[in-house]
């Protein structure tokens, strides 16, 4: 549901939950080295390699060759993705937010937002289910690269899914590593205050998402 929360008069903001800082964020989501993924990994090594291959595969189907192709065009494409993960990295993620109003709330984590007045939540869970696909691939990962499955598990802990009165599931991946976690902690005291007979549903089964 992506409705303004005027028309869905959701009523005045009670609490917002403040955007974790890029570092603080990474080091939520269990990386071991957050500062220098963040500062030094990200923005000079796996942005530019990743933006050579797009510009590369870009160059390859509509001129066939890379060799031959204008110095020019090769580094404005080089740079126009650059830029385009650049923002995707390190400014799209800043408009993330959670903001719990009198009669429902608002979120958005990367790509996914949502307004949900009360009155459609059925019930809300800490962490995720995986997907099928993904729990086929997380057992080549456990034969390939077994050190990587608890991370990845630690990560499906991090997820809000959020189960309304229409049977849909919304789940709001790495949702507890994106906000300062004391404003969370009041934002679902005062959600539940608000709402007395919405509990965390523990149990609820079949969370795929």
């Amino acid at each position: 549901m992506n409705a303004s929360a005027d028309s869905l008069d959701l009523g005045a903001v009670v609490c917002t939950a403040r955007i974790l800082p890029g570092v603080a964020a990474a080091k939520a989501q269990g990386y071991r080295f957050p500062w220098l993924l963040y500062y030094v990994l990200l923005p000079l090594i796996y942005i530019p390699a990743l933006s050579a291959i797009l510009a590369g595969f870009l160059i390859s189907i509509f001129h066939g060759n890379v060799n031959e192709t204008p110095r020019g065009i090769a580094l404005g494409l080089l740079v126009f993705f650059y830029a385009l993960l650049f923002w995707f990295a390190y400014i799209f993620p800043r408009g993330d937010y959670c903001v719990l109003h009198e009669r429902g709330i608002r979120i958005r984590v990367w790509l996914k937002r949502r307004i949900l007045p009360f009155s459609l939540i059925a019930s809300f869970n800490v962490g995720r289910v995986p997907s099928k696909a993904e729990i086929i691939h997380r057992k080549f990962t456990r034969v390939l690269n077994p050190e990587m499955l608890p991370w990845m598990e630690e990560l499906d802990g991090t997820a809000l899914t959020i189960l309304t009165t229409d049977g849909k599931i919304h789940v709001f991946r790495t949702f507890f590593t994106r906000f300062n976690f004391a404003d969370l902690q009041t934002l679902f005291d005062e959600w539940i205050r608000l709402n007395p007979h919405l509990v965390a549903d523990d149990d609820a089964p079949n969370l795929i998402k």
